[in-house]
């Protein structure tokens, strides 16, 4: 299966995508996290094949957590 990785700090949005995505299960499994120093962490563990992250995040900005997750897992 695939793993997508769902970033979006509004608790909300996030509960509203992770629904939206439910009807790709169980050939994707959806991990969510806030922000992008939760999304640096759960990928090293969860090794997503796809990303998807609201570009205006807290702690660590959308487009930095693009750039590290591109170091951390390679380039798509």
């Amino acid at each position: 299966g695939v793993t997508l990785l769902l970033v979006e700090p509004d608790p909300l949005a996030r509960d509203l995508a992770r629904a939206a995505l439910r009807g790709l299960e169980p050939a994707v499994t959806v991990v969510t996290v806030a922000d992008g120093v939760e999304a640096l962490a759960q990928a090293a563990q969860a090794r997503p094949q796809a990303v998807v992250l609201n570009l205006l995040l807290p702690r660590l900005s959308g487009l930095e957590t693009i750039r590290q997750l591109r170091q951390q897992l390679g380039p798509a």
